[in-house]
Formats: C-alpha cells, sequence, structure tokens
C-alpha cells in the first residue's frame, strides 16, 4: 500500500524544511518517496484532474508520494481533503497528513517578510483570520481522517527566522519514514534565512531587476552577509497593529493549541519583543554603519561584480542599492564601467531569448557584422534559459563590449518585456529575438537613414524570408510587396495595422518612444506583443517600408507561433484568448476610437472558438471569451451572417 502523505507547514522553518526536501530528492527516492511537482492549493485549482491523475499514477505505480504547502484557510484544506476522500480510487492507498504548527506570530511576521514590499490590508486580514482558526482546523482534520491518519508537529521557535533546527527535521523525516539527511552547512540564497532587517534589504541588492549578469557567487555573499549580520537590529516588518489584532484573536487559540498538542502552558506564547517593538518601514535608510561592516568584509572580487552591475543599470537602481553602490566605489576607486559603448548608442538591438543556444551565436554575430557610423549596443535578455544559452550570451559579453547581457535568475511571466525595454535608451531600436538572425550588414544603417531622411515615419520595416527550420521548401517572404496596398517603398499609416500585422518583428527599426522609461500605461503582458508595440510606435508617425529582404525568421518546432503553420484551430486553443486581450487593451488604449476595426480582428479568433465548440462540443473558450470581452462577442454576433452554436 503506497502512501499520499500531505504535509502542511505553518512555521517559521518553512523555507529552510521545503528546501532540505528538494536538496534531498535522491535520498527520499532510494525509499520510494517522491515530492509532487505543485503544492497542496494546486489540487483545487485549474487541471486539478490532471494533477490527481499524476498522484494516482505515482501510487500504484509503488511510490509514496509527498505534497507539501504552506496554507492556513480551513476551507481550502476541507475542500482538498473532501475530493481527496470522495475519489475511491485513493481507497486503496495510506494517506497521512502532517502539520507543522509554529508560534502564530512568528508565522505572521515571516509572511510579511516574504510578500514585502508590501502587503495589502486585505491579505493581512486574510492571514490574521487563518491563523486564529488553526485550532479549528486542525480539529477538523482529525475529524476527516482521523487521529490515526493525522501527525502534529510543534515547532516552538521564538525567531521568526528560517534556520535549521535538528530535532524538528529528525521528527519530520522520522514521519517521512527514512533517516533524516546531513544538513547544509551554508544558507540558501534567500532573506527569510537572516534575522535582521538590515540584512534581509541588503540580501535583495546583488541583481537589478533580475539581472544575474555578471556571474556573482551567491554563496559567498550570503555567507558574509549572514556572518557579519547577527548583531544587527531585528525589528519586525508587520505593522504592530496587526500584530496586536492576531495575539487578540489567538489568546484563547494559543491554549487549545497547547492542550490538543499536550504542549505546557505557554509553549506557544510569543516572544516580547515582536509584541512590542514598532515596526520597520520599507523607506527607512540603511545604517551607514551596518553598510560600511558589510563592504568591509566582502570579498573584492564579489565587490567589483557588484560594482559591475550597478554601472549597467544605473538608472535602475533602488534607493538600497544605490547606498550599497556609493560605499562600494569608497572601497574601489579606480574602478570602470563595463559594456558601457563610448559614446552613447544611436540604436540597441533588442533580443528576447529562451533556450535557444543552437540559434543565438548566428543571432549576435549577425548583429556584430553590422556595419554603421553610429554606436550600437546589442541587449540580449535570457529568460532563465535550462540549456547552455547564459552562458554563449556572456562568453560573447567578455570579448565583445557593444553587448549588454540581462541572465534573469528566474522565469517570471512578463519580465522579459519590461527587462528589455527598459533598458533601451537609445534613439532607435531594432527587434531580433534570438532564433533569428540578420541577413544584410547594412540593414541597420539602411533603416536609420531612411529614419534620418522621413521625419514624419516613426519606424520603418522590410521583407523578411522566413525558414522553415524542419523543411526548407517551405520557406517565403513575408510580406510580399504585391500584397501591400501601396507596394514597395511606400508610408503606412497606424491604421493599416488593423488590417493585419504586415511587420514581422526583426525586420523593424523604431523611433524609439520608450527612452525616458516606460508609461505606466505600458502592458508587458500581451500576446502577440510586437503587434501592440508596432501600433504604439505608429501612434506617433508614420510606418515606412522598404523593399530589400535584410533578415531571416525561423520557424522551428520550439517557436512560439509554431502552430500557426499547422493549424489555425490549435493555435487558438493556446492563444486565442490572450490575442483577446490584446485587442482589448488597444481599444483600451484608443477609446473605442477604431472598435470596429480591432473588433474586426477579434472576429477572426471568436470563430475559430465558434468551431472548436461545433467541432469537438467543448464551448468553454467561447464562454470565456463572452464573459472577459462582451463588446468584441456581441460585434461577431452582428456581423455574423450564419452561425450555429
Amino acid at each position: 500500500m503506497s502512501r499520499l502523505m500531505l504535509y502542511t507547514d505553518i512555521t517559521p522553518s518553512r523555507p529552510y524544511l521545503f528546501f532540505l526536501l528538494r536538496e534531498n530528492t535522491s535520498i527520499l527516492l532510494q525509499y520510494k518517496i517522491e515530492c509532487a511537482p505543485f503544492n497542496q492549493s494546486e489540487l483545487i485549482k485549474n487541471n486539478a484532474q490532471n494533477k490527481i491523475e499524476l498522484l494516482l499514477e505515482k501510487l500504484n505505480a509503488g511510490s509514496d508520494v509527498l505534497v507539501i504547502g504552506d496554507i492556513s484557510n480551513i476551507h481550502t484544506h476541507l475542500k482538498y481533503s473532501n475530493m481527496l476522500r470522495d475519489d475511491t480510487r485513493f481507497a486503496e492507498h495510506n494517506i497521512q497528513v502532517l502539520f507543522c504548527i509554529g508560534k502564530v506570530l512568528c508565522a505572521l511576521e515571516q509572511k510579511f517578510r516574504e510578500k514585502l514590499p508590501n502587503i495589502s490590508s486585505s491579505v493581512a486580514q486574510s492571514l490574521i483570520r487563518d491563523y486564529s482558526m488553526l485550532p479549528a482546523l486542525l480539529a477538523q482534520m482529525l475529524k476527516l481522517w482521523g487521529p490515526e491518519h493525522v501527525s502534529f508537529l510543534p515547532d516552538l521557535s521564538s525567531e521568526p527566522v528560517s534556520q535549521g533546527n535538528d530535532a524538528t527535521v529528525e521528527q519530520l523525516f522520522n514521519w517521512l519514514g527514512c533517516p533524516p539527511p546531513k544538513q547544509p552547512t551554508g544558507i540558501p540564497n534567500n532573506r527569510l534565512f537572516l534575522s535582521s532587517w538590515v540584512g534581509r534589504r541588503l540580501a535583495i541588492t546583488p541583481e537589478v531587476h533580475w539581472n544575474g549578469w555578471p556571474e556573482l557567487d551567491t554563496d559567498i555573499f550570503m555567507k558574509t552577509l549572514a556572518s557579519i549580520e547577527q548583531g544587527w537590529d531585528k525589528k519586525p516588518e508587520t505593522p504592530l497593529k496587526y500584530r496586536h489584532i492576531l495575539l487578540e484573536k489567538t489568546r484563547e487559540g494559543s491554549l487549545a493549541l497547547e492542550e490538543l498538542l499536550n504542549l505546557p502552558s505557554g509553549s506557544y506564547s510569543c516572544p516580547e519583543w515582536l509584541v512590542t517593538e514598532p515596526e520597520v518601514t520599507p523607506d527607512q535608510a540603511l545604517p551607514q554603519e551596518n553598510i560600511h561592516d558589510f563592504v568591509k568584509a566582502l570579498p573584492e572580487k564579489e565587490r567589483r561584480i557588484l560594482l559591475h552591475r550597478y554601472k549597467n543599470d544605473a538608472h535602475l537602481l533602488t534607493p538600497d542599492q544605490k547606498i550599497l553602490e556609493k560605499a562600494l566605489l569608497g572601497m574601489d576607486n579606480d574602478f570602470t564601467r563595463i559594456s558601457d559603448p563610448v559614446p552613447v548608442p544611436t540604436l540597441s538591438v533588442l533580443t528576447m531569448t529562451y533556450n535557444h543556444e543552437k540559434y543565438i551565436a548566428e543571432c549576435m554575430d549577425s548583429v556584430l557584422a553590422q556595419k554603421t557610423d553610429f554606436p550600437i549596443r546589442h541587449i540580449v535578455l535570457d529568460h532563465y534559459s535550462q540549456d547552455d544559452t547564459p552562458k554563449i550570451i556572456a562568453a560573447y559579453a567578455e570579448k565583445y563590449s557593444s553587448i549588454q547581457p540581462i541572465l534573469l535568475s528566474a522565469r517570471i511571466p512578463n519580465i522579459n518585456v519590461r527587462g528589455l525595454f527598459e533598458r533601451c535608451k537609445s534613439t532607435y531600436a531594432s527587434l531580433c529575438d534570438g532564433d533569428d538572425y540578420f541577413t544584410d550588414p547594412l540593414k541597420l544603417q539602411k533603416q536609420v537613414d531612411y529614419l534620418e531622411k522621413n521625419s514624419d515615419c516613426a519606424l520603418c520595416a522590410h521583407p523578411v524570408q522566413v525558414i522553415f527550420e524542419d523543411n526548407k521548401s517551405y520557406s517565403y517572404i513575408f510580406p510580399r510587396i504585391d500584397q501591400l496596398p501601396k507596394g514597395a517603398n511606400a508610408k503606412y499609416p497606424m491604421e493599416q495595422l488593423f488590417f493585419g500585422n504586415f511587420i514581422q518583428t526583426n525586420s523593424v527599426v523604431y523611433r524609439w518612444r520608450f527612452k525616458d522609461g516606460l508609461p505606466t500605461w505600458f502592458r508587458d503582458d500581451l500576446c502577440p506583443g510586437d503587434w501592440y508595440w508596432h501600433i504604439l510606435h505608429a501612434e506617433t508617425g508614420r510606418i515606412g517600408f522598404m523593399p530589400e529582404v535584410m533578415s531571416v525568421y525561423r520557424r522551428h518546432k520550439n517557436a512560439i507561433y509554431i502552430k500557426t503553420h499547422i493549424s489555425s484551430l490549435e493555435h487558438r486553443k493556446t492563444f486565442g484568448l490572450a490575442e483577446l486581450e490584446t485587442y482589448k487593451a488597444m481599444n483600451d488604449h484608443f477609446k473605442n476610437k477604431y472598435f470596429k476595426d480591432i473588433a474586426s480582428l477579434a472576429n477572426g479568433v471568436l470563430a475559430d472558438f465558434t468551431n472548436i465548440s461545433i467541432q469537438e462540443g467543448n464551448d468553454h473558450l467561447i464562454t470565456k471569451a463572452y464573459k472577459r470581452y462582451p463588446n468584441f462577442v456581441n460585434f461577431f454576433r452582428r456581423t455574423l451572417k450564419n452561425y450555429k452554436v
């Protein structure tokens, strides 16, 4: 009989214990224990059935499965617990439940530390409500699963810091049924493992907007910080009013927890400093003496790497990073900036890349081959690739000072667009994704010359060769000149883009609209994004079109839009709702001025959704579209002559 183990941790030690489990997956596998690739709360989210099937597959294969979580909401627990109990396929397996419970004030404090720079009042009130209901939650779980299936592990630490506790680790692994592992000697790169507010603020200073280049030894950085911050001020980050509300609401609950867990009276009392100490505010300046001591302790190599990072992204530094940079420069007066062409570049080539190790070198080589009478910077952003793409980019950057890498340290939705665009400060900008490349070494010179001569144009583009990697015989030129309304060497108004996107991404050069920063209304989450960017620039001037083919757009099996050439319906299943959101964003931007034109584009998506509904008997896409975009759906219904749903 396999075990399904549901482990919920509501303690300050949670990040450390979760880290320890991830670091010891090989040991767990030796005892046939697999960690589920999702947490407890995801058992009741979209596609929950897929996760249930995955659990059953592993259990039926003879493995024990561990599902971890930190949720304290009683309704969430009841929802997924009842779902598991009602599924008779789990009856033949042994379901075990573990709750690791810490002091609620310490748990709340850590949540604030984790979610800074701000936590909303509604989230704070929700946490207070959930923590005050912990005794009721545990009682419900005992009733639902039975005492033989529910275990409790108290954590009586009085510090809201994630740290290794031998006794807690031993009890956790005993519950799992395997010996405790050897604990790591260092600490992970996580601010929750530090005790002082100054240390936690410094812990997030190494990266400027998640840029992990040049490479920094984070272990040395964190060990240095941890070794010196012990005596620094450890003010709470939770507002005092929330701590007092929680204490009042959990006064009786703490006694109930002690009784339920068979602990001496006062075991769950919170530390006095956490009860009375005023909170530190996010804008409170870092103490100069702490900064000086840290910089002095930091090895020279790490100091210089930090300075490299700060100088490359000087306009994006936070106040804390500016303070740290000043202290670093005080220790290193001869520092010079890297990857900063002199004079300031006239044009920046903006490249987004992800898992493009086969292509990225050809892309960068094609930019390096450009012959211009003005300086170029190539800003290359890697969205946390899992192959050798970042290494290739870094190697090129060491050799060529015109290349500025942005090697994101995490895969975060939409941060690639913003991370790239906010770093472009040049007069002109060109786009070229990491799997595409330029073919004419004079491309950028020709396009800048065109824009210099045609001041009424805000961007210019040209045809590209579309190459299919798996079958080059399918290749073609896009767009065909004879399909353009005005043909070659023409200028087009912005409205022409409402009839379809005739600008391939790596053909365009913009008179860069955002060199003073991205406006608050800019959307970085839209797909297709390039159509949106084209229109935003065409809003400020005309679109120039040149007849020469000067770049290659590559089609391969991992390309995001490959399904458009396989099946329109399959493409729309994946991207249709995103396309409608893009159309809505543009309609909102222009305040309905071009509604009919934009809604006509949305008709194509809605027609495919209707076909999917008819052919597959699945109307979830058209239903979602009606709920989210009723204006487009109503227009679609009015303009559709014959339809059947």
